[in-house]
């Protein structure tokens, strides 16, 4: 909880004299009735105003920051008008309000109240949100991985403990999405779509939360629904989704988590190189998620604040820690990288999965693959034979793969004896995940052809 309801924000451009006094009586502010989705706050009247009586208990539904010479307000129901009132005739109850509660109240409560909640807009982002997670599943577009989405919900539930203060109930939804764009938006109802691109850029749990916190500073001060107000022509629902499905659908292919005992393919790489399209422009401008310069600049000073005052007091999880975690997805994301030929930063991701004492078999085959694509030197060669060595004293999965990548090495330096050995092990492998049911045919025609036309019957 954040015990003073002052946004640093809006602050910044009011009086010295006026930023203490909203210091000074936001201190006994308190969340009245929580389970709503409006923040209301409770007060006492002070001095009799707006049809008020000294000693009258009143419920505060809004706040106007001070302006020029007008002192800030509270907006108050009375019947069906609400009474804007000098906060210095209200004594507030309490005191503690959620640190998200506070920028809201700040920064929306008024218009709300006043303008109302834009209900037609805020029911087309819904279905938008919805449409898009069901255009990334039907398109395999969605990352899944237990672990990572569990620690992204622990995060989140961390940084905001509440329920958004929406027309709705809103509770916060993460997707992780098949991109190699480092990108993270939100959609209003609280559904905040990272992209596999960005956690893989991210190196520490404070990185991950700065950005998290962003998007929820975003969804808190409704910038989706007032970038979609302020469109002069917003792209039809249908439209859009037909562009969705035309960009998707070349992503749209059979995909096997287990193909030849490697849980990658180069189906991937098109899957990836869709996604990013998807989200290179079109849909995040649509959802009213492209935000102006002045938007970044107000929520990258609530993230600052946020980050300074109430992220320090957790308990953190360590770097080595952040990789751990983020294992699955850095090691999905070097096999993107390595068939869409970007060796140098797919090296860089095993790379850092070594550092972490957390290599794989997949991560040792990877790296060999690229030596052996790169270099043609005996170093290098033998460094990828180094490679899979390290693979096979894992001992943690029967990586049949490794066999293959090993004879066509040993091939390469001239030692038949040891690639006659290494294929015929591939093959036997194949032939076993063949009588399990695995269609393997063409790679056992390949292994078959191979040792056949090298003399390694």
């Amino acid at each position: 909880m954040f015990g003073i309801i002052f946004d640093p924000v809006l602050a910044m451009n009011q009086k010295s004299a006026n930023m203490k006094n909203l210091i000074f009586i936001a201190i006994l502010i308190c969340l009245f009735n929580a389970g709503n989705a409006q923040t209301k706050l409770q007060g006492i009247m002070i001095e009799k105003a707006g049809g008020f009586h000294l000693g009258d208990t009143v419920t505060i539904l809004g706040y106007k920051a001070s302006t020029g010479q007008a002192d800030a307000q509270f907006l108050i129901k009375k019947g069906l008008d609400y009474k804007p009132i000098n906060f210095s005739k209200i004594k507030l109850l309490s005191e503690n309000i959620d640190f998200w509660d506070n920028i809201w109240f700040n920064n929306r409560s008024s218009e709300i109240i006043t303008g109302g909640w834009d209900t037609k807009i805020r029911a087309d982002l819904r279905n938008d949100a919805t449409e898009f997670i069901s255009n990334l599943s039907k398109n395999n577009l969605i990352f899944k991985d237990e672990l990572m989405e569990d620690y992204l919900y622990q995060l989140v539930h961390k940084i905001a403990p509440r329920k958004l203060n929406k027309e709705t109930e809103c509770n916060y939804t993460v997707i992780i999405m098949k991109a190699n764009e480092v990108n993270i938006f939100s959609f209003d109802n609280g559904t905040i779509i990272l992209t596999t691109g960005l956690l893989c850029d991210l190196h520490s749990e404070q990185e991950l939360s700065s950005r998290i916190a962003g998007e929820i500073a975003k969804l808190v001060l409704d910038y989706n629904v007032l970038n979609v107000k302020q469109q002069i022509l917003k792209q039809h629902a249908t439209d859009f989704w037909v562009g969705f499905s035309e960009v998707a659908s070349s992503a749209l292919m059979s995909y096997s988590n287990v193909k030849y005992h490697t849980n990658y393919t180069g189906d991937d790489a098109l899957i990836m190189t869709a996604a990013s399209a998807i989200i290179s422009g079109f849909v995040i401008e649509s959802i009213g998620a492209k935000n102006t310069q002045e938007q970044l600049q107000k929520s990258n000073d609530i993230i600052n604040t946020y980050m300074n005052s109430i992220y320090d007091k957790w308990n953190h999880k360590s770097n080595q820690e952040f990789i751990g975690i983020a294992a699955n997805v850095i090691s999905f994301m070097a096999w993107q990288q390595f068939y869409s030929s970007n060796y140098k930063y797919c090296i860089e991701l095993i790379n850092r999965l070594e550092s972490a004492g957390i290599p794989s078999e997949e991560n040792y085959l990877l790296k060999s693959k690229i030596y052996r694509l790169i270099y043609n030197t005996d170093e290098a060669n033998y460094e990828a034979l180094e490679c899979i060595k390290r693979a096979k004293s894992l001992g943690l999965n029967k990586l049949i793969d490794l066999e293959k990548e090993e004879g066509l090495l040993y091939l390469r330096i001239g030692n038949k004896e040891k690639a006659k050995q290494s294929f015929h092990q591939y093959k036997t492998g194949l032939e076993e995940m063949q009588a399990k049911g695995e269609n393997n045919t063409d790679e056992l025609h390949w292994v078959t052809s191979t040792i056949y036309n090298n003399g390694l019957l």
